[in-house]
């Protein structure tokens, strides 16, 4: 991996939010070596009256720099990273009208500037890599502001920011505009492919490490558990959950995560063997996961990446994974069972409780340690060296 590059990342979100974006993750394992600076999400001034209010929960003494606005970090490799909260800006999400969004958004962008120019200073950083994290239109309003070596778009899947309704147009601009655009999956890789050559995907990765040490520590409890993360929602197959609660009457099934229908949950808890832990914080995960004997994937749709994530959380863990065929994991065919039923789904968690093995887990590992965020992260970096490197060499 390269060493001494300095990264300013744009964000939508906290730092320190339960269920961190992919450019989140790359920066932790980029800090070990590089300078990173990550300037969280744009808080409106709405936004701090909704916190007074007690309608969110919002960083206000950050924001009004009551506390300090630029702080250093430590980051989940050990390294520090420093944080930008930045000052509060104008609300555009209920703009409608294009040239006034564009000029409100110009407004709220030099605000931005002007901050992290300040930071840029204090911190005496040059040769930046700039970087916007599923935030175009802010990336686009801040183009070559800095004198950057390199723009970066990283846009990705999975995300929770709140999309302007201008999103679409400005993002084609910016796509078209900036230097490298980056992407963790397929659709978004076909779709931006067409308007710039530029265009790379990294598929999200696992915090590998923290799982497999947990896993190594764990005793395993006299009970069966067979676990299931993830959104509880109308591609939620309760269908087969039924079926495989009533026909494992000795086993007990766990299940974390968001949930958005509530009828599914009411079924589910009539049963004895079943339980629901509500939502765990990524964090949490490793401890979860090291206590389930099997993962089960229960989505009726390919909702990729969110079910990719979970796939290799449970094979950084060791556990056996049974899932549905969901064409893009077609590639863990040599570590996950697929299943075409519930009938076959059954069959599968009674074989894998008598058939599992080490040498299964070993392969596991071995799977999931290739797709861990280091490696990621020395993907991304690779990608963002050579296109700097071809830039100077243009320039020659």
């Amino acid at each position: 991996m390269t060493k001494g590059l300095t990264f300013i990342c744009l964000g939508n979100e906290h730092w320190d939010c339960g269920n961190p974006s992919p450019l989140i993750e790359i920066m932790h394992e980029l800090s070990r070596d590089n300078t990173v600076l990550y300037v969280e999400n744009q808080y409106s001034i709405s936004d701090i009256f909704d916190s007074i209010k007690g309608k969110r929960e919002v960083p206000v003494r950050k924001i009004l720099n009551l506390d300090k606005r630029l702080r250093a970090q430590q980051s989940r490799t050990g390294s520090n990273v420093y944080i930008l909260t930045p000052p509060p800006v104008l609300p555009l999400n209920k703009i409608r009208d294009k040239e006034i969004y564009k000029k409100l958004l110009a407004f709220n962008a030099r605000i931005l500037e002007t901050e992290l120019r300040k930071s840029i200073h204090f911190l005496n950083l040059s040769d930046i890599i700039f970087i916007s994290g599923a935030n175009p239109d802010y990336g686009l309003a801040l183009l070559k502001k800095f004198n950057d070596s390199l723009n970066v778009y990283y846009t990705f899947e999975g995300s929770d920011e709140e999309e302007s309704h201008e999103h679409t147009l400005l993002e084609k601009e910016y796509i078209e505009a900036t230097d490298v655009v980056i992407t963790n999956t397929e659709v978004l890789y076909n779709k931006i492919r067409s308007i710039k050559d530029a265009t790379f995907l990294i598929r999200n990765g696992v915090r590998f490490e923290d799982f497999y040490k947990r896993s190594m520590s764990i005793q395993k409890s006299e009970s069966i558990t067979v676990g299931s993360i993830g959104i509880i929602d109308k591609d939620f197959d309760i269908n087969t959950a039924i079926y495989l609660i009533e026909n494992l009457k000795d086993i007990n099934f766990v299940f974390s995560g968001k949930v958005l229908d509530n009828t599914i949950i009411k079924k589910l808890e009539s049963y004895p063997n079943f339980s629901h832990i509500g939502i765990r914080k990524r964090d949490e995960f490793a401890d979860l996961l090291s206590s389930f004997d099997i993962g089960i994937i229960l989505n009726k749709g390919d909702s990729h990446p969110p079910l990719e994530v979970g796939l290799n959380e449970y094979l950084s863990a060791g556990k056996s994974v049974i899932a549905f065929n969901y064409s893009f994991i077609k590639d863990y065919k040599d570590v996950v069972r697929f299943c075409s039923s519930k009938e076959e789904m059954l069959k599968s968690i009674k074989e894998e409780l008598i058939l599992d093995s080490k040498e299964k887990k070993e392969k596991r590992y071995e799977r999931a340690r290739g797709n861990s965020w280091e490696r990621k992260a020395d993907i991304f970096q690779t990608i963002v060296k050579d296109y700097i490197d071809k830039k100077l060499y243009s320039k020659a």
